[in-house]
């Protein structure tokens, strides 16, 4: 008997586990709540951090040193290893500097084409499907209640102290008033602290939102973009804007623009080509958010 509940103990908690590393497969580890720490933990961490924050500047000085040696001549590589640290964020860049096949290519090249006829393009293959997050969750904190209440929470109190960047404070723009689902930190991890945050919200309107900030600029997060995917602006920002149908019909939008030093990735599940108000709105939440830091 005891054999057996130490069994449905240990199924139970891989059953936690493998949904754990289900939700951000593609992410990193999930940040969860924890005791309060002491004033000695806080103050390792800031050192960690500190320490961390020094490495990242040399390694950066040197790389820009190694740049610089470099001249005029300049391979696709170096092209982009040069914007990468100099500037970072969305850069635009001819097709040979892209970093993509020619089919590639022609398929952003169709993409965008079809964004300006009929407001968005289809897709061979089937969208991510937010939806799936929310189940996923609803069990995750039932389960989480058997084994440890406190090894799930949807929400990060203090997010600045888990990020090594200013993000933006939320509370202050229409996000506010939906309900936040979950927030989970990602990416490069430094002195205790991670490169990006995802945010998932459940809106009355446009159902699932998943809202990810990314520390860019110069050695941060950068994407390689064509002048043709730059197609709106977030507040007078350039910004690319994406609609995709995928063959079972499931549609996905997602805004991509950088303010100062964040990047941020907006995505729905809605055909906002075909919706006009949802079009709006959607780029009203974007625009809502004040600038990073503030």
């Amino acid at each position: 008997m005891v054999k057996n509940n130490w069994l449905a103990v240990g199924l139970l908690a891989g059953t936690v586990f493998f949904a754990f590393r289900l939700l951000n497969q593609d992410e990193g580890e999930f940040e969860v709540a924890i005791p309060k720490p002491t004033p000695n933990q806080i103050r390792a961490k800031e050192e960690r951090a500190a320490k961390a924050k020094s490495l990242e500047n040399f390694l950066m000085e040197r790389n820009l040193k190694e740049i610089a040696s470099w001249g005029d001549d300049l391979t696709v590589a170096q092209i982009r290893t040069r914007d990468f640290y100099l500037k970072g964020g969305l850069i635009v860049v001819p097709p040979e500097v892209r970093g993509v096949p020619e089919s590639v290519l022609r398929d952003i090249h169709n993409n965008f084409h079809d964004m300006k006829v009929k407001g968005y393009y289809e897709v061979d293959s089937n969208n991510t499907d937010l939806t799936h997050h929310l189940s996923l969750i609803s069990e995750l904190k039932r389960m989480s209640k058997i084994l440890d209440p406190g090894s799930f929470h949807p929400d990060i109190k203090s997010i600045s102290s888990h990020l090594r960047f200013d993000p933006t404070d939320l509370n202050n723009s229409l996000f506010s008033s939906i309900p936040r689902i979950s927030s989970n930190t990602y990416g490069s991890r430094a002195g205790g602290r991670w490169s990006a945050i995802k945010h998932l919200f459940d809106d009355p309107e446009l159902g699932v939102i998943r809202l990810d900030e990314m520390k860019s600029g110069p050695g941060g997060h950068t994407e390689y973009v064509l002048p043709e995917e730059l197609n709106q602006t977030v507040n007078g920002l350039p910004a690319s804007y994406t609609v995709s149908v995928g063959p079972d019909g499931l549609p996905f939008a997602n805004l991509l623009w950088v303010n100062d030093k964040n990047m941020y990735s907006m995505s729905i599940q809605r055909n906002t080509g075909t919706d006009p108000q949802a079009k709006e709105y959607f780029f009203s939440l974007a625009e809502s958010l004040p600038n990073p830091g503030v």
